[in-house]
């Protein structure tokens, strides 16, 4: 989309992209995670009609949609909004990797799932949807009384459907959003029976990993002591100096026996570690380490170092890095004060935690396994950018362009800003103008209430490239957009500095009453919460009765606040779990 096109937009569009914001997090929040919520659902549902079979990887020869990408994507973001997590455009490149990366283990574990028999009947999968809809519509209830939830019952399905010719219903009973979300769920577009499918895997890999109170005591152990690391890739050990040469993982094994050799002649072993170590930090410690609990290090490392008695000394142990040797110093155990009282609370927890690292390391295990060849070019040019190659990255990039633009809101987003950001690296800021245009384009909308902050980032990294430029008034308008656009602190801060160092007074001063202003409505939260506080102290001791709970003032001046929307707005709620979390109950 071109600047001039997104010009003429954007003043209507910044009127209302503040409310758009609060009225879609109201409207949406209670489906913002589950299967088929509105984030996500529909979405998914008109690629499924356009895009049937459009495959973005190959596991083990088995397609990999970019559906399932979608959904997996929208789960973890709405993970991150429930959690209150900032989402940030800049890192949102590696929030969209890593949803592709589960797709990715997902479809690996539902074959392997395929290939053991694992099924879900209809009558499990309906009664499971059920009980999601039940939960989901006695939170709404705890939310909403009396008419207030059949609008909000009204407002989600609405919602859900996006545009239509016919004018949306204002109210819903109850028995029609049960059977309303009950569809949703049931749609394979949902994902519900794969989540049922995974969790039966997870339950069968996990059934017979348990832990009884002597583990559990165990867990508490930390260990002091020393090690002698030889590396496969030796580092200088001081500033200027050459770095040995590399060693075959024969040859670090043979020089640990040899060092070991020397210790168990007698050689005094903190003299041997700081004189022989390849740790630079040796000299300093002598080899000691800072004490280790349990669990904290590789399996093998751990294993080996915990079977020690004090004084004793290992065999070569592999690691990462080549080999170590290790002295136990000192064995302790360190329980909470509180363990006794809440021991089986403590027991159960660590079983979870041991069937959780049971779990991992089977999916790791799979996945060494797994052939994955990935295909889309949007993925494509995120492995580059782990990989460090930019300038791979950026072709990639530019390859998949045409595939953002169709997808738009945060794919498009997440493409060109990185872009924008690529060609900035290499000062070809009239280019990157063009690509932090169309990302600030993409956030605005449903796409806001995801990337709150990100399209006053991009309208930032816009500005920039525009003063790079050298065209100062096109720099001043789309600063004074993204903070009209933001009421994050940070982005005004950044901008009354650029405003003064760009000579305008008028915008300084408006910063500076905009600072003023959330400066002092945070001192009235401080206010606020310490007089709450000690109401709550005094009504413990029986000293007064409970004060009003005072409305929390927003965070921005008044004059940057939006219209409050229609719909009343919910009560804070427990964010979902994510597929694995979810496979553990």
């Amino acid at each position: 989309m071109s600047i001039q096109h997104m010009r003429r937009r954007f003043a209507i569009q910044l009127r209302y992209v503040l409310w758009v914001i609060i009225a879609a997090f109201i409207i949406g929040l209670p489906l913002v995670f589950v299967p088929g919520g509105f984030l996500g659902g529909r979405r998914e549902q008109e690629q499924q009609k356009t895009e049937p079979s459009e495959t973005v990887a190959m596991v083990n020869g088995k397609p990999v949609t970019r559906a399932e990408v979608t959904r997996s994507f929208d789960r973890v973001a709405g993970f991150y909004l429930q959690m209150g997590q900032g989402l940030g455009v800049a890192q949102l490149w590696q929030l969209r990797y890593s949803a592709f990366q589960q797709a990715v283990q997902n479809r690996l574990l539902l074959e392997t799932a395929q290939q053991q028999g694992t099924s879900i009947s209809k009558s499990d999968l309906s009664k499971q949807a059920q009980q999601m809809v039940d939960r989901e519509i006695a939170q709404l209830k705890d939310q909403y009384k009396g008419p207030e939830i059949e609008q909000v019952f009204a407002s989600i399905v609405a919602k859900s459907a996006g545009p239509s010719g016919a004018p949306p219903a204002q109210t819903m009973s109850e028995r029609q959003f049960s059977k309303w979300a009950m569809q949703r769920y049931l749609d394979p577009s949902a994902g519900l029976r794969d989540d049922l499918i995974l969790q039966q895997l997870r339950q069968a890999v996990t059934s017979q990993v348990s832990a009884n109170e002597q583990d559990l005591l165990q867990s508490y152990d930390r260990a002091t002591v020393s090690h002698i690391i030889v590396m496969l890739r030796p580092a200088a050990k001081s500033p200027g100096a050459a770095a040995p040469l590399a060693r075959t993982d024969e040859q670090a094994k043979q020089r640990a026996e040899e060092l070991l050799a020397r210790i168990k002649a007698g050689a005094d072993f903190a003299a041997v570690a700081k004189a022989e170590s390849d740790d630079p930090a040796a000299a300093r410690t002598a080899g000691l380490m800072p004490d280790i609990g349990r669990g904290r290090m590789a399996a093998e490392w751990d294993k080996a170092v915990f079977a020690l008695k004090p004084g004793e000394v290992s065999a070569p142990i592999k690691v990462a890095w080549g080999y170590e040797i290790v002295r136990m110093d000192k064995i302790s155990r360190q329980l909470p004060k509180d363990f006794e009282k809440n021991k089986q609370q403590l027991l159960t927890s660590f079983q979870e935690q041991r069937r959780g690292e049971v779990w991992q390391q089977y999916v790791a295990d799979l996945q060494k396994k797994a052939k994955v060849e990935v295909r889309d070019p949007e993925m494509q040019a995120y492995q580059a950018l782990i990989q460090g190659k930019r300038d791979d990255a950026l072709a990639k990039l530019n390859g998949a362009k045409e595939g953002a633009r169709n997808a738009g809101g945060l794919t498009a987003a997440s493409v060109f800003y990185q872009i924008g950001q690529l060609l900035a690296e290499k000062k070809q800021w009239k280019d990157a103008t063009d690509a932090f245009a169309e990302a600030s384009d993409a956030l605005s909308g449903e796409q806001a209430v995801m990337l709150p902050g990100g399209r006053a980032e991009a309208l930032m990294a816009l500005a920039n490239a525009y003063e790079q430029l050298k065209q100062t008034n096109e720099a001043v308008m789309w600063y004074t957009a993204a903070g009209e656009a933001s009421e994050t602190p940070t982005i005004h801060s950044q901008l009354l500095a650029i405003f003064q160092k760009l000579g305008k007074p008028d915008l300084v001063k408006k910063e500076q009453e905009w600072m003023a202003s959330y400066e002092q409505q945070q001192q009235e939260r401080q206010a606020q919460m310490a007089a709450q506080q000690k109401a709550a102290a005094q009504q413990a001791q029986g000293q007064g009765k409970p004060a009003a709970q005072p409305a929390s003032p927003s965070s921005a001046p008044a004059a940057n606040k939006p219209k409050p929307a229609t719909v009343p707005q919910p009560k804070p709620q427990q964010a979902p779990q994510p597929i694995d979390a979810r496979a553990k109950k």
